[in-house]
C-alpha cells in the first residue's frame, strides 16, 4: 500500500515537500520525493501504485525502457556516459584517454548550462542552433564550437542506444562549416633548417623526430624508452596513445634510431625517450622559432577572404606528410606512413601546393598544348588526304608542272 510520510535534515528539521513509497511492477518498495502538499503527493503514489499492480497483475503492459528513462536527471545520464567512455568509448572499443575524456565533459558542462538542461529530452535542435550562431557571431573558433556539436551529437547517439531518448532532437540539423579558422601551416624547407640551426642538441632532436615521423606533440611526450626498436628501425606507439586507438610501428631511419638511443643510456624503460615537458611545449616551440626568425603568423589573401595560418607543433606533422608527397609515393603509403584514417584527409588537410611547383605545371600544361596544336599543323596535309581521299583530288604539282603533263599527255607519251 503507497504512503506518504517526512523527512528531518541533518539539522532535525523536515523538509519542505512530503515524501511516498509504493510497491513498483517487481514487488520491490521504492522511495520518492513529492510535493509540498501532502494530499497531491498521496493522490500521485495512489496512481503510481495502481499502474504497478496493474503490471504486476497482467492487466496493463509494462512500459518500454525508454518511458522509464526519458525523465532521468541529466546528471546521472552524463555520468554513466562519462564512464563508459573512459571504459570503452574510443575507436576498436577502447577507452578514452584523459584528455579528450576532459574536453567530453567541459562541452556537456557547457551545453548544459547553455540551454539549462534538466533531463535529455530538454535537448531542442533550435535553441541548439542558436546558441551555435550566437558563439560564431561573437567571435568563438568555428573548431572549437564545432567539437562542442560533436560531443553533444555523441551523447544523443549513445542515449539513445542506452533508451534515454526515442529519437535524435537534432536531427535535421543543419550543415555548418566547422573548419579551423587559423589553420595550420606548413614550415618551409629555409624555415626548417633556421629552427635546426639555432636550437640546443636535445631540442633539435624533439623536432628531427616530429618531422622525420609525423609524431604529434602529445604522442612524442608519451613516447618511453621502451618504444625505440633500433633494430626495425622503428617506434612502436600502444594503441592507448594514439589518436585512431590502433598501434602503429613508425619506421625511422639508422640515423635517427641511433641518436635516439643514445637517450637510454642509464634509464629504465618506462623513462620518456623525448622527455618534452607537458606544460611548456608550446612556449619553448614559439620562442624558438622567434629566435630562428620564424613568422609564427601568416596572413594569406583567398579571394576577398583572409586566413591566418600557425606555425605550431603541429606544422612539423605537416612538413613529413607534405614530404612524403614530394616523394613521389603512392597516395595509400602516405596514408598509412601519416597513420591517416583515409587518403582523402590526406590530400585535403594534409597535401601542400607549393608555388612553384604550380607555376611549373601551369607551364608544361601549356607547352604540351602548343606542341600538340605544331604537330597538328604539319599533319594537316597528310590528314586531309587519308579522310577524303575518294572525294576529292589533291593535286602535289605546281600549275606549270601540270601544263607540261598535259601537253606530254596529248602527244601520246
Amino acid at each position: 500500500m503507497a504512503h506518504t510520510f517526512r523527512k528531518k535534515d541533518r539539522k532535525g528539521k523536515f523538509y519542505p515537500v512530503w515524501f511516498y513509497s509504493y510497491v513498483d511492477a517487481t514487488g520491490k518498495r521504492i522511495q520518492r520525493k513529492g510535493w509540498p502538499s501532502e494530499a497531491k503527493t498521496k493522490k500521485h503514489s495512489d496512481s503510481v501504485e495502481a499502474d504497478a499492480r496493474a503490471i504486476r497483475t497482467g492487466e496493463k503492459e509494462a512500459p518500454s525502457a525508454w518511458s522509464v528513462k526519458r525523465n532521468t536527471p541529466i546528471e546521472s545520464v552524463v555520468a554513466e556516459y562519462l564512464g563508459w567512455g573512459k571504459l570503452q568509448g574510443g575507436r576498436l572499443h577502447r577507452g578514452w584517454d584523459d584528455q579528450h575524456g576532459k574536453l567530453v565533459k567541459a562541452s556537456i558542462e557547457w551545453w548544459k548550462n547553455r540551454l539549462a538542461l534538466v533531463t535529455l529530452s530538454d535537448i531542442n535542435l533550435e535553441r541548439v542552433e542558436t546558441e551555435i550562431r550566437v558563439e560564431l557571431l561573437a567571435g568563438a573558433a568555428p573548431k572549437t564550437i564545432g567539437l562542442k556539436a560533436q560531443n553533444l551529437k555523441a551523447l544523443i547517439a549513445w542515449a539513445m542506444k542506452h533508451d534515454y531518448l526515442l529519437n535524435s532532437p537534432l536531427r535535421g540539423m543543419s550543415r555548418l562549416d566547422f573548419k579551423a579558422r587559423d589553420p595550420h601551416r606548413k614550415l618551409t624547407d629555409a624555415e626548417v633548417a633556421a629552427l635546426l640551426a639555432v636550437v640546443p642538441p636535445h631540442r633539435r632532436l624533439w623536432y628531427e623526430t616530429g618531422m622525420q615521423t609525423g609524431f604529434r606533440v602529445n604522442e612524442l611526450r608519451l613516447m618511453r624508452i621502451r618504444d625505440l626498436d633500433v633494430f626495425g628501425p622503428c617506434l612502436y606507439q600502444p594503441p592507448e596513445f594514439s589518436k585512431d586507438r590502433k598501434e602503429h610501428r613508425q619506421p625511422i631511419t639508422r640515423k635517427l634510431a641511433d641518436q635516439l638511443a643514445a637517450l637510454r643510456e642509464g634509464k629504465g624503460s618506462d623513462f620518456p625517450l623525448l622527455d618534452i615537458p607537458t606544460s611548456k611545449a608550446w612556449k619553448i616551440f614559439k620562442r624558438d622559432c622567434e629566435s630562428a626568425k620564424i613568422a609564427l603568423e601568416v596572413k594569406e589573401q583567398i579571394g576577398e577572404k583572409t586566413i591566418t595560418r600557425k606555425a605550431t607543433w603541429h606544422s612539423l606533422r605537416k612538413v613529413y606528410i607534405s614530404n612524403l608527397f614530394a616523394s613521389g609515393l603512392d597516395l595509400k603509403t602516405i596514408q598509412t606512413l601519416g597513420r591517416l584514417s583515409s587518403t582523402e584527409l590526406a590530400v585535403e588537410v594534409y597535401a601542400v601546393s607549393d608555388p612553384a611547383s604550380l607555376r611549373a605545371g601551369a607551364e608544361a600544361a601549356s607547352n604540351r598544348m602548343n606542341d600538340a596544336v605544331k604537330s597538328a599543323a604539319c599533319c594537316a596535309g597528310v590528314a586531309q588526304k587519308a579522310v577524303g581521299a575518294e572525294g576529292v583530288l589533291v593535286n602535289a604539282f605546281s600549275p606549270n608542272e601540270l601544263q607540261l603533263k598535259s601537253v606530254i599527255g596529248a602527244t601520246g607519251d
